[in-house]
């Protein structure tokens, strides 16, 4: 029986990383494949799973846009050199664990992207060790964009030369790393998030009047106007849903002093009560969504996750992947704006959820079908790659 290192987000203080790990590693063991777990940032040998993880990793995240771009690149580029250095027992002891494996599975996430410029040196690090030893490396399902700086697509174009299999999770990743690469020749397959293979929960109560409200937090965004503008269509989204039940929460940590703030805010501009939710686990998330009529989106895996419950969601366009989720799963998403048009849009089409849901919950089953068999496909030709 062949053996493989997962590379992956297995330690994360994001849900929708870890189970993109623990869905790759359901996948592989499904196909006999024996396997040795690596996470990714911590550059550490794992067993068991993980909750929501409570430590901050060292790596560093270049989000400020006040930071001019220059400025950004260089600070980036030596602060990933930095961090590397502080991993370098532990990539020793990867490369012993090697010796041991037919191959490297790295997988899942936004992995090639500069908002964390660590990511595609410490990628090219797992991928070099790997092939300096002759095993194969598969690098499958991952998000690539936004990449701006020069010396991190250089990095990129050679982890694509070095591995056996790459395949990315979107057609815009697509898009992106095709640009990125620059050569027609290079054999890049588009499957989809392994986080859509999650069972959809069996004991569901009826739903609700309860609306979930995935809120971005400040993190996601380049600049304050940006954010700001998201907060004010938010607010007033919220104060047009007379008689629901309001529900902000993310799967993503970092998100919930904005969901705060915006509880207070609805308060006391608008006089209008909202619960949050503090998702710690998967079970939370099933809880809530179990009993929602549809969701707004924030986080993209907070969208990934109503997808394989059958609930009917939207989203917004605040980073590329979004519209690359849209694309793949026939999702609306909408523009982060101020314009009243687009305000008549969204609230049209909540209108149209609720008046049609069973409709849309038919055609996101089907929709699902569909996905999962495009997965498992996927990770049958991975398997003849090792």
């Amino acid at each position: 029986m062949k053996k493989v290192i997962i590379v992956s987000f297995f330690k994360s203080d994001n849900l929708g990383d870890l189970k993109i790990a623990n869905e790759i590693t359901k996948l592989v063991e499904n196909r006999e494949l024996k396997y040795v777990k690596y996470d990714f940032l911590e550059v550490e040998k794992l067993s068991g799973e993980f909750d929501l993880y409570e430590e901050k990793s060292s790596e560093i995240l270049l989000r400020n846009g006040r930071i001019k771009k220059i400025l950004k690149e260089i600070f980036s580029k030596i602060i990933s050199k930095k961090y590397l250095m502080t991993k370098k027992q532990n990539f020793k002891k990867f490369e012993e664990e090697l010796k041991n494996v037919d191959g490297v599975i790295i997988g899942g996430g936004n992995m090639f992207m500069d908002i964390s410029p660590v990511w595609p040196m410490l990628i090219n690090e797992y991928v070099k060790l790997a092939k300096k030893q002759n095993k194969k490396v598969v690098v499958t399902s991952v998000g690539v964009g936004p990449v701006k700086y020069k010396y991190n697509q250089k990095i990129i174009r050679s982890i694509v030369k070095k591995t056996d299999y790459f395949s990315v999770r979107d057609e815009k990743s697509l898009e992106e790393i095709t640009y990125i690469i620059k050569d027609q020749n290079m054999k890049i397959k588009t499957t989809r998030d392994p986080v859509f293979m999650l069972a959809k929960n069996s004991s569901y109560a009826n739903f609700s009047n309860v609306v979930g409200v995935s809120v971005l937090g400040h993190t996601c965004f380049d600049n304050e106007e940006l954010f700001d503008t998201y907060i004010k269509q938010i607010l007033q989204l919220i104060s047009s849903l007379s008689g629901k039940e309001i529900v902000l929460f993310s799967t993503e940590k970092s998100d919930y002093p904005t969901i705060k703030a915006v509880s207070k805010k609805l308060k006391k501009e608008y006089s209008i009560e909202v619960s949050i939710v503090n998702i710690k686990e998967l079970k939370d998330l099933k809880e809530l969504y179990s009993k929602c009529e549809f969701l707004i989106g924030g986080r993209m895996h907070a969208m990934i996750f109503a997808h394989t419950q059958n609930i009917p969601h939207f989203g917004f366009d605040w980073q590329r992947k979004i519209k690359g989720y849209g694309k793949s799963t026939e999702t609306l998403i909408f523009e982060i704006s101020k314009n009243k048009t687009e305000m008549k849009k969204i609230l049209d089409h909540i209108s149209f959820l609720i008046n049609f849901r069973a409709e849309q919950v038919n055609k996101i089953k089907a929709k699902n079908y569909e996905i999962k068999k495009i997965i498992e496909a996927e990770f049958d030709l991975i398997k003849t790659e090792i």
